[in-house]
């Protein structure tokens, strides 16, 4: 590669202060309780919630590059060094899209074998370039590469089968299960992460009426695993 809602409160009544009763300070020591409580859980739950970033790795975007000029590939460290060009040649290149874990950039290629618009796959350093989505006999284009959080697969728009407006298409990073998201036209997608948070949650002391819970010792904790959408 080239290196180029005021409520009344306890001892208030009309807004005029009354004696504080022994009922108001088991009242404002149960809601002092709850308070405490209610604050721990959601320090805990926030902690656990909490994601690790990735390490910042090397930025992909396009350039116009030659005489005539064709919108090509390149790369470059975070900080602006060590600019590498990704893709020579005719037709345009262009929408490059990163894989989750870096490895490989899709883009959409202008002018490929057939004339027309095609998710083309590559290494992170350019290498291995192969075309990805298949030729039509119709004059169809696909564009807008988006892929999926785990890697496997990729997201993108497409006129197919008949040019007869933009769809979400889906297709394998394999170049496979090729088939259409369904028929709402549409253009430029983005795959969202669904997490999996794990939170980890106090329990109630046993007590003799809940046998499923006579096991455990006051103040175990349960880790609980929940899809988040």
């Amino acid at each position: 590669m080239r290196n180029v809602p005021m409520t009344a409160l306890p001892g208030v009544i009309g807004g005029a202060a009354t004696p504080p009763s022994e009922e108001s300070h088991v009242t404002r020591g149960a809601l002092s309780s709850l308070f405490v409580l209610a604050a721990a859980s959601l320090a805990l739950a926030t902690a656990s919630d909490a994601t690790t970033p990735g390490v910042n790795g090397r930025i992909v975007f396009v350039s116009y590059v030659g005489n005539p000029p064709t919108s090509q590939l390149f790369s470059a460290a975070a900080d602006g060094s060590d600019t590498l060009q990704l893709t020579w040649g005719e037709g345009h290149a262009s929408i490059p899209a990163v894989s989750p874990d870096g490895t490989q950039t899709a883009w959409a290629h202008f002018g490929a074998s057939d004339g027309r618009g095609r998710i083309w796959l590559m290494n992170a350093d350019g290498s291995a370039q192969r075309q990805l989505t298949p030729n039509s006999d119709a004059p169809v284009d696909d564009s807008w590469p988006a892929w999926s959080p785990d890697g496997a697969q990729l997201a993108f728009a497409s006129s197919r089968p008949r040019a007869a407006g933009m769809h979400i298409w889906i297709i394998t990073a394999d170049g496979t299960n090729l088939h259409q998201l369904n028929d709402q036209p549409g253009y430029d997608p983005s795959w969202a992460t669904r997490k999996t948070c794990t939170r980890s949650t106090p329990t109630e002391a046993a007590s003799p009426t809940s046998p499923a819970t006579s096991t455990r010792s006051p103040g175990a904790t349960v880790v609980r695993t929940v899809a988040m959408p």
